[in-house]
């Protein structure tokens, strides 16, 4: 949580100077999207992340959606992950996993099912929607524009249906590190990818869909580059040269599109979820053993970290 925090900070710092500068050929200065975003009262909306990784002449493409329903007070989200992954020409396989997070009367819980099988859990925290940020496109928007430099509003296209601009921005190589592990956009290579791993990446390439009311609508950026860098670094550091050996990126997206906001979303808990199987409280002390940035990957049957370690223990042990 300490360097959720940090970042927090020089973003606020950043969006001061981007905000006196403002955008060009554009009414909407990056503090006015900025300020029309936050203010979203609810929404629905999705974040996919995919990749297509090359081992040993085969391919193998891994694909991550979440589609998300936010309700900022009283805080309420229900996300549904689906998680794919396809070898060559084989079929597809994919499952899917749910998970419900909110908060009665000062009281957080937490709701995860995979399988048919489903469990709560009380947790004591403040930062308790964090755990659902990775798969929030709203989120996830703010801390890209909130990151960007050089923002340029580059006209206005179809996306998704609607009217929007799209602004391009480059994020600073030497925030990508916080940026990455505060979005979960790097999830499908793995969680073990820490500050050290970036110390060959470029500026990273961003796109921001803002709509004819101000607001963030939807993101891109290709990771492509920035994964085959953190990957090469991978290798080097375990002294990996054999081809045999070497997983390369062909292809990273990193996507989010809001659908609809200040709508309404439903905020009832599925039969399922209501009977759930209660697990042991997390509570202040308990919690503090273990870091607050795995929050997002600490629930029971959340199919992303079940699709991140594997993807990890395929690099790791490439690299053995």
């Amino acid at each position: 949580m300490n360097k959720f925090k940090k970042i927090s900070a020089i973003l606020t710092s950043s969006l001061l100077v981007f905000a006196a500068a403002g955008c060009s050929s554009d009414s909407n200065t990056v503090a006015d999207i900025v300020s029309k975003t936050e203010a979203l009262e609810n929404y629905k909306g999705s974040v996919t992340l995919s990749t297509e990784l090359n081992y040993q002449g085969n391919a193998t493409e891994l694909k991550m959606e979440s589609l998300l329903d936010y309700n900022k007070e009283p805080f309420f989200a229900h996300t549904s992950i689906t998680t794919s992954t396809k070898e060559g020409e084989s079929a597809e396989n994919s499952y899917t996993s749910d998970m419900y997070l909110q908060t009665v009367d000062g009281v957080n819980t937490a709701y995860a099912g995979y399988n048919g099988v489903w469990y709560k859990q009380q947790v004591e925290t403040d930062d308790f929607t964090y755990s659902v940020s990775q798969y929030n496109p709203v989120e996830n928007g703010l801390l890209f524009i909130k990151s960007a430099s050089g923002l340029q509003n580059m006209g206005s296209e179809q996306y998704n249906g609607m009217d929007v601009d799209r602004f391009e921005g480059t994020i600073p190589a030497d925030m990508l590190s916080d940026v990455m592990e505060t979005s979960g956009a790097i999830g499908l290579i793995g969680t073990s990818i820490d500050a050290s791993y970036y110390k060959n990446t470029a500026d990273q390439k961003v796109s921001i869909f803002v709509n004819e009311e101000g607001v963030i609508v939807g993101y891109s950026l290709d990771l492509t580059d920035l994964v085959s860098s953190l990957l090469s670094v991978l290798y080097e550091t375990n002294g990996i040269s054999d081809d045999q050996q070497i997983i390369t990126a062909n292809k990273y997206m990193c996507e989010g599109t809001v659908t609809e906001y200040n709508k309404g979303v439903d905020t009832t808990l599925s039969d399922d979820a209501q009977n759930a199987i209660e697990m042991p409280a997390v509570t202040a002390s308990n919690s503090s053993d273990s870091s607050s940035d795995g929050a997002q990957t600490d629930t029971a049957a959340d199919g992303t970290d079940n699709t991140t370690d594997n993807s990890e223990n395929t690099t790791n042990a490439s690299a053995e």
